[in-house]
């Protein structure tokens, strides 16, 4: 959470109706910094459930390999093979859902989900062969700071990657604002008081769904 002040300057100078924007902006940087949050769990590569990092050879989950179409068939593989706890019989078949890259990334993103015929890595590669990759969903995330890192993620309906839980199931931030005269910063410096609030926590469910490609 957050508070904002306005006081009695502000109100006298407010010529362009910024006074009126404070509750809208505390409501963006609430969303924005959820947003961070949430993407954080794949940026930071923490630990997870198993005391290792989200991101590891031992899930399987990792490639050295700059963004490209046979990156995204690779790590395409490489998600498809991925098996069931304790069950390496137990193959899951999951198939990407999503492509995730830095704004650096975004223009060859948007061709390799768009194009309709496959974007050889070579000049000389076939110009007609269909893109197994048209359609994907891709999200760009300004957030970032590795410009070469990039990510699929499978389905969350079917494999759910990241829970985030909200206090008391409330998914919005509540806004408060403190403005009796009698008490509090009104009374002890002539300042309303805007507060936003909104409490969550979140965790990575499982790391079978996910893929990261990096150099």
């Amino acid at each position: 959470g957050v508070t904002e002040d306005l006081t009695m300057e502000m109100v006298a100078n407010d010529d362009m109706g910024s006074i009126r924007k404070i509750p809208q902006r505390l409501g963006l940087a609430a969303a924005r910094t959820l947003h961070n949050f949430v993407w954080t769990f794949l940026s930071g590569n923490a630990a997870i459930y198993d005391s290792v990092a989200l991101f590891h050879a031992t899930h399987a989950n990792t490639t050295a390999a700059a963004l490209s179409q046979s990156a995204v068939s690779t790590l395409r593989q490489l998600m498809r093979s991925q098996t069931g706890y304790g069950d390496t019989s137990n193959i899951l078949s999951l198939v990407p859902k999503i492509l995730v890259v830095p704004n650096e990334l975004e223009e060859l993103a948007f061709q390799i989900v768009s194009s309709a015929v496959a974007i050889p890595s070579t000049p000389a590669g076939p110009t007609d062969t269909p893109n197994i990759h048209r359609g994907l969903q891709h999200i760009v995330v300004d957030y970032f700071t590795d410009a070469n890192d990039w990510f699929l993620l499978a389905d969350p309906a079917l494999c759910p990657t990241i829970e985030i839980g909200f206090y008391q199931g409330r998914q919005e931030p509540e806004l408060f604002t403190q403005s009796d005269q009698n008490v509090g910063s009104v009374f002890n410096g002539d300042k309303i008081t805007h507060k936003i609030r909104h409490t969550y926590k979140g965790a990575v469910l499982e790391y079978r769904g996910v893929q990261r490609g990096t150099q």
